[in-house]
């Protein structure tokens, strides 16, 4: 198999786009405000058109270009800033979806391409002359092999902020595109959102955004890659942001490199590409690129540990110190975050059972194939460690049957402890806890989106009114102040260092509790995660 490895950032190029925007600070406010009243924004290598919403006062632009087309020589490789200058007005009706597994309720309808490196950004119709306002860019989630820009309409939340932000919501190339690790760079999916965000710091105040008052969210996927962009470069040099809101952070615990060569070996194998070279990956119909994301399914894909942009896995550079430690985080985690994702028919887990939830039995065997089929692929001593960590089952408050054991383990191990290690790294960090039954993984998303038009609005629960205002000014007041508790909302949320304490958002309660997640063995992950 013929590799062609490249630096993470070869790519990566945004150079030139800084330099194309650099104006005076008194030019840029002209700027921002001609734009953001006019509706159409001028960049240096297009002009694009928003679309108004009367009723709210709000401009959204659609499909913004942010990268040069990722396809023929450029596919699979790190992105590279937009180089064509297009002179036709752009109404944003030009954009596709990248290519992705379709599943899920809010898959859509998927206009799905390689030409897909496209973001939408909502601003408000009437910014103040010579205001920049704060800005939010919200990286979706998705598991890395599935999700799209469309989903998560930001007007509820610019609309919370009293129009006085802006948001920006980009899309990323997915799976084998984004995050193959190899016959192209590392992972340029992860890049994707790095150019992105240089992007949001080149040009948003044309917009009338305010470059050096950026958040960045993300959620699950989109969570776990801001965890891979908070330890980026070992902690060394600058962000290209301001403040952080992490939410269920996913970050796949077999990031190692010598996994992914054997992980890609066999889907190459599989398909007859075992010998095959960058040029002919690159002759590929890029449907046949999508079936080798389809081969290998949801599990395993995401950030690649490169040795250079990602060197080590968040926790385990968290505990070490090797992060950018100088930023707010708003830390985000549910009750049940698992509970969807644990397998209950054979072949999982153990041949012969038809359902988990019905096993009496309980061996290490069945958590070796546990592990192995989630994506979570460890040494035989780190198994053995972890079998003892969870024990049989011993009707306790930990667990009750052999679902609720294997629900347990992949919470912790893939989602809350990743939040137990931002809340014990960072000194200004506030914690959420949402447990509205069933507090399951990305339930309370649409609580943030509710009122858009994006089918992230939507829920198969019912949503908490109440809770929803609660979250949205939360988190305004975060993205515009780092201050959660700005303007006097109650209750008061405190700051995790205070007493290891998150904010409940419960269907009966929101107020302050001790951490349900902190325990002995997130912290075990978390020196086993190397």
């Amino acid at each position: 198999m013929a590799f062609f490895m490249r630096s993470a950032l070869a790519l990566v190029s945004v150079a030139g786009l800084a330099q194309a925007a650099t104006v005076t600070s008194s030019a840029v406010s002209t700027l921002a405000t001609a734009s953001a009243t006019s509706g159409t924004v001028v960049l240096p290598y297009a002009t694009y058109a928003a679309t108004l919403n009367a009723s709210y006062s709000l401009y959204t632009y659609k499909n913004i270009r942010f990268a040069d087309p990722p396809t023929g020589d450029l596919r699979m490789l790190n992105p590279v800033a937009p180089t064509t200058v297009n002179t036709t007005i752009q109404d944003g009706s030009y954009g596709q979806t990248c290519y992705q597994l379709e599943q899920g309720p809010n898959s859509g309808a998927l206009n799905q391409g390689e030409d897909c490196l496209f973001m939408d950004v909502v601003v408000p119709e009437n910014i103040p002359s010579g205001t920049l306002l704060p800005v939010m860019l919200y990286l979706f989630g998705g598991g890395y092999h599935s999700g799209q820009k469309e989903i998560y309409d930001g007007s509820p939340l610019v609309t919370a902020s009293n129009n006085s932000m802006i948001y920006v919501v980009p899309n990323y190339r997915l799976g084998a595109f984004g995050f193959f690790g190899e016959l192209g760079d590392v992972m340029p999916g992860l890049m994707d959102q790095v150019l992105a965000m240089e992007w949001v710091q080149s040009y948003i105040h044309l917009f009338g955004g305010d470059a050096s008052e950026v958040t960045v969210a993300g959620h699950s996927a989109g969570g776990g890659s801001l965890m891979t962009h908070l330890v980026a470069n070992g902690g060394e040099g600058t962000l290209p942001f301001k403040r952080a809101i992490v939410m269920s952070p996913a970050v796949p615990p077999n990031s190692a490199a010598e996994y992914i060569t054997e992980r890609n070996a066999g889907i190459l194998d599989y398909f007859g590409y075992d010998n095959y070279t960058r040029a002919d990956i690159i002759a590929l119909p890029a449907t046949s690129i999508n079936d080798l994301t389809a081969h290998y399914g949801a599990s395993g894909w995401g950030p690649i540990v490169d040795g250079d942009y990602f060197r080590e896995l968040p926790g385990y550079a968290m505990a070490a110190g090797r992060y950018h430690s100088d930023m707010p985080i708003l830390s985000g985690k549910l009750s049940d975050e698992a509970h969807n994702y644990i397998p209950t028919t054979s072949p999982y887990i153990i041949n012969g059972d038809s359902n988990i939830r019905n096993m009496t039995y309980d061996t290490e065997a069945q958590m070796i194939d546990f592990f192995t089929t989630m994506g979570f692929h460890l040494n035989s001593s780190v198994i053995d460690e972890a079998w003892n960590l969870y024990p049989t089952i011993n009707n306790t408050d930990m667990y009750y049957t052999i679902f609720g054991k294997y629900d347990h383990i992949y919470t912790e191990a893939l989602f809350s402890c990743n939040s137990y290690y931002l809340e014990t790294a960072y000194t200004s960090v506030n914690g959420w806890y949402f447990d509205i039954w069933p507090g399951y993984h990305a339930q309370e998303n649409p609580y943030l989106f509710v009122g858009g038009s994006g089918s992230g609005a939507t829920s198969q629960y019912t949503i908490n009114s109440t809770v929803s205002t609660f979250m949205k000014s939360y988190v305004v007041n975060f993205v515009m102040s780092a201050d959660v508790n700005a303007g006097g909302i109650a209750p008061e949320w405190d700051l995790y260092s205070v007493a290891q304490q998150n904010i409940e958002l419960g269907s009966t309660n929101v107020g302050m509790i001790a951490d349900p997640m902190t325990n002995d063995r997130c912290v075990w992950w978390q020196s086993h995660m190397a």
